[in-house]
């Protein structure tokens, strides 16, 4: 008999832990959330003078929100290391994703979307993919790890520990074709947290250019991750 009241305590704080997880598990963004994130950016881009197209997804890359403004760009230009005038030559021979224009419209799995959309999906779905509970990454992360040289700009050293990753992903492949253009190392997405868990990521196109931050060094921060960072505000990672 006097073994029952610990097993009672035993079996109480079992309950209590499971019914812990299982709200934590539930922490999720809601249509309101999504449009906050959204009238976030957009109010900010506003400001900025930039027309963008805003994509939020969740944590598992499923996009939630997507809103073009008016007279932003809808489409975008991939763009690798090489000048504009090189990736345009490149771009027609028909070989590689060099200099591609991705179109106005894409239809995919049913849903029109123009490339600006896809764009602002996969990055925001970069930021979602990699972003836990303790590591808060962005595409600018992801930059500065897959170009050819590490740390990126120094000649004569090896490439980033994640080189090439840019092109995993993509709807052809057979791992997680979540993202429509693949992981992203454009610097113009941020993870969103809720309640301090990892729920999602808001992503932003409107320069045009689907890239990667060649010099970080110059410390610049783009209009697209102005904007993408005005749309995280109340679902900021936590500080820690």
């Amino acid at each position: 008999m006097r073994r029952r009241p610990c097993a009672l305590r035993a079996l109480v704080s079992s309950v209590v832990l499971l019914a812990a997880r299982e709200s934590a598990a539930i922490v999720a963004l809601t249509a309101a959330d999504v449009e906050r994130i959204i009238g976030q950016a957009v109010a900010e881009a506003k400001v900025l003078q930039h027309p963008v197209t805003v994509a939020v997804v969740d944590h598992e890359g499923n996009p939630l929100g997507v809103f073009r403004m008016d007279r932003a760009p809808k489409t975008t230009t991939l763009r690798g290391f090489l000048t504009a005038r090189q990736s345009e030559a490149v771009a027609a021979t028909g070989e590689g994703l060099e200099g591609i224009r991705l179109p106005d419209t894409v239809t995919t799995a049913g849903t029109t979307l123009s490339g600006a959309a896809l764009a602002a999906i996969s990055k925001a779905g970069t930021s979602a993919f990699f972003s836990t509970q303790g590591n808060a990454f962005t595409p600018r992360t992801a930059s500065f790890i897959i170009q050819p040289h590490f740390p990126p700009g120094i000649r004569e050293t090896a490439s980033g520990p994640l080189f090439g990753v840019q092109f995993s992903s993509l709807l052809c492949s057979d791992v997680n074709a979540k993202l429509p253009l693949g992981l992203s190392g454009d610097a113009s997405a941020l993870p969103l947290y809720k309640r301090g868990r990892a729920v999602g990521g808001v992503g932003v196109e409107g320069d045009g250019k689907y890239t990667a931050d060649f010099n970080p060094r110059d410390d610049d921060h783009s209009f697209e991750e102005r904007i993408a960072a005005a749309g995280t505000r109340g679902f900021e990672a936590p500080r820690a």
